[in-house]
């Protein structure tokens, strides 16, 4: 099928021509729909049912070790790398547990064995945070939930032990509270609390909830993703870290914490009575301290393994998408209202505002192309489907396998930089003719990036919002040079700003306090990159992601702790960076005293 479409597109590699060539591929795109069902089958959107059996059978103590799991699933010498093969390391031991009694059976069994042991999500991040040398924690069969079809999502909706949220102090509405399992995938979060589907089932008839806000992507598993310091833009609440209230995290000894702020929202004397009530149940004790939970929020695995967490959600929203693109966008005007118009005064508002841009000029335009987005809440649906979905076919474009590989040839063939590329996909999403995509929440958050991770690499950082314009300047100044040393040092994608609230997690990427001066607002910088095929062509482009890299941080940049590539994180930095950062150390020890959950990245900040 393949050859065929390709064929239909007449685009050989060879004489791929940049709009042209890009134009007929959206073209294409359009005149062959595909169903909802097969995009979601070719993008593995869908959680592959694991058999018990395959586990059992395949297992083989190695020699000298001869662990005793307890409620585990267990794979011997499994490769774990992630999509795009930015790292790959090999597992002796990678570990399902089905419960906790299972993960602190595991954690207990790597220290009785002097192994180290991390927990693995999606395997989503491009940087090394997640690195292992023995063992990995793998915990997506430890939760009930199955999202294939409506008989299983609606047989399982309810099935997600709720328990913890039974404790919670008199007077909190649990009907805004969600315990979420730490390998629940977020596209099975939104399902349960508002499900897109006919007759799917919410947990929360009532009222279908969601969460405050969202990344371009919905692969990941929870944990993995707050504990990364993912974010959207905009709203009440924009990193999935600043909606956690109470940690379930397993730490050194296979020791079972709750950790919440001082004033937590669970109840001490319910919970004691739990546990009191029920000894078969693995203790897990109430730790109710804020340098310890502000602390574990973005711990990126060096704390523990984070069972689940409670999370703050809200109701759900039909937002309303307005994209709009500018030709020579990026003037000194448009600079100018960034720092006061991205987000209003009053907090309590959902507005929505990023912004995605040419890295390059074309033509003779002086100042690069952009496209701003903008959402707001509606009151209901639109009943025309053509406005519901408007721009339903570009995000299948990312999410479409066949596509993204066709997507590839283009954006890599040549030797200059793909100017017009760029514009032409910016351009395609105008909204032109005034039909603003609404839908739901989530579905205008979603923006398929997880789908292209195969193809494409990126680097993110932040900085304070009144210095993101002269930030940007920089890097377009500095693009425009390396981009004529070849085809591997220019970009080929759109460059992306997002703007996230302040949080007082310690090592938040968006913590609220920078070079000793309050932030009202940080500004987070993508950088995309969509790779080559030779191996020449991929070190030269983590050459460029390097270079700018140090650039960014000397100009005062906070780098996105799952995406970067082969950061210098060291203790100086850290420190430099993050004025809290000597309370993150002192929860570090603490909670992994037994150096269990040491890896390389943990080494690299001097700890």
């Amino acid at each position: 099928m393949k050859e065929a479409f390709k064929k239909s597109l007449n685009i050989e590699e060879s004489k791929a021509s940049d709009q042209a060539a890009i134009e007929q591929l959206l073209k294409a795109i359009q005149d062959h729909p595909s169903t909802e069902e097969e995009i979601n089958q070719q993008a593995e959107l869908v959680e592959p049912e694991l058999d018990p059996d395959e586990f059992i059978t395949n297992y083989v103590a190695p020699r000298g070790i001869i662990p005793n799991f307890t409620d585990t699933y267990i794979r011997r010498n499994k490769k774990v790398q992630n999509a795009v093969k930015t790292w790959s390391y090999k597992a002796s031991y990678y570990l399902y547990p089905k419960s906790l009694k299972g993960l602190i059976s595991c954690i207990q069994e790597a220290e009785k064995h002097g192994k180290k042991i991390r927990a693995i999500g999606s395997k989503h991040s491009f940087s090394n945070v997640v690195a292992c040398e023995d063992w990995f924690v793998d915990l997506s069969l430890a939760h009930p939930y199955k999202g294939r079809n409506k008989q299983q999502h609606n047989s399982t909706v309810r099935k997600v032990d709720q328990t913890a949220t039974r404790l919670l102090q008199t007077g909190l509405d649990r009907s805004y509270h969600f315990d979420v399992p730490g390998g629940l995938k977020i596209h099975m979060l939104n399902q349960i609390l508002c499900p897109d589907k006919p007759n799917w089932e919410p947990y929360f008839p009532a009222s279908p909830k969601r969460l405050f806000n969202m990344g371009g992507g919905d692969v990941q598993a929870f944990a993995g993703a707050f504990s990364t310091g993912t974010h959207g833009t905009g709203g009440k609440y924009t990193t999935y870290h600043d909606t956690i209230r109470s940690l379930l995290l397993v730490a050194s000894g296979g020791k079972a914490y709750r950790l919440e702020p001082t004033n937590g929202i669970t109840n001490p004397q319910k919970h004691q009575d739990y546990y009191a009530l029920h000894p078969d149940k693995p203790k897990v004790e109430l730790l109710q301290d804020d340098n310890k939970f502000y602390a574990a929020l973005n711990n990126m695995g060096c704390f523990g393994i984070i069972y689940s967490c409670i999370i703050e959600i809200t109701d759900m929203a039909i937002l309303q998408k307005v994209e709009t693109f500018k030709t020579s966008g990026w003037t000194p005007s448009f600079k100018a209202t960034i720092n006061e118009q991205i987000l209003p005064e009053d907090i309590e508002q959902e507005a929505f505002f990023s912004i995605e841009m040419n890295p390059y000029t074309v033509g003779n335009n002086p100042y690069p192309s952009l496209l701003t987005k903008r959402s707001k809440p509606v009151q209901a649906l639109p009943t025309n489907p053509h406005a519901r979905g408007r721009n339903v076919w570009p995000a299948l474009f990312t999410n479409w396998g066949l596509a993204v590989d066709l997507l590839r040839i283009i954006a890599t063939t040549g030797k200059y930089p793909k100017r017009r590329i760029v514009e032409t996909a910016l351009r395609a999403l105008d909204d032109k003719r005034g039909e603003h995509e609404t839908n739901l929440a989530y579905k205008i958050w979603n923006a398929g990036t997880g789908r292209t991770a195969s193809i494409g690499t990126a680097i993110e950082m932040a900085f304070p919002v009144e210095q993101i314009t002269a930030v940007v300047d920089k890097v377009i100044q500095v693009l425009s040079v390396e981009g004529q040393k070849g085809r591997a040092y220019y970009l080929n994608a759109p460059m992306a700003i997002r703007f996230a609230r302040p949080s007082e997690a310690f090592l938040a990427i968006n913590y609220h306090t920078y070079k000793g001066k309050k932030v009202k607002l940080w500004a987070y910088l993508e950088i995309l990159r969509v790779h080559g095929t030779d191996q020449q062509s991929k070190k030269q482009e983590l050459e460029l992601f390097q270079y700018l890299q140090d650039m960014l941080l000397i100009l005062g940049g906070r780098p996105h702790w799952g995406l970067n590539f082969g950061f210098p994180f060291t203790q100086s930095i850290i420190k430099e960076l993050y004025p809290e950062a000597d309370k993150w150390y002192d929860a570090f020890h603490f909670f992994n005293a037994s150096r269990v959950f040491d890896n390389a990245f943990s080494k690299q900040l001097g700890l």
